[in-house]
């Protein structure tokens, strides 16, 4: 009798803390699901950020390129204005000569 006892005892422990231990498996589980959707929601923030057609990372670095293209050839427009009309002045320096 004593025996069967301690078998009933032993078992209830053990469901208990079975069912203990599947419950917090269950809310361990709810806490990554959780979470899971707050790294979706920032992977996809980020990927806005980096690939938005008129304000992500590519179009700003599309835009640079496309202004220091421009620049480029602002400056060797100058460049070679500066260069043209040095030569000029000086021609009519010698010539006055």
């Amino acid at each position: 009798m004593n025996d069967s006892k301690e078998y009933v005892a032993i078992e209830t422990k053990f469901k208990m803390t079975t069912d203990h231990k599947l419950d917090l498996l269950s809310i361990k589980l709810d806490e990554i699901k959780e979470k899971q959707e707050e790294m979706s929601e920032a992977v996809s923030k980020v990927k806005e950020a980096l690939y938005g057609p008129d304000e992500g990372l590519y179009a700003r670095l599309r835009d640079l390129e496309s202004w220091k293209k421009n620049m480029s050839k602002v400056i060797w427009m100058m460049s070679s204005t500066i260069i043209g009309l040095s030569g000029y002045v000086l021609a009519s320096i010698l010539d006055k000569l």
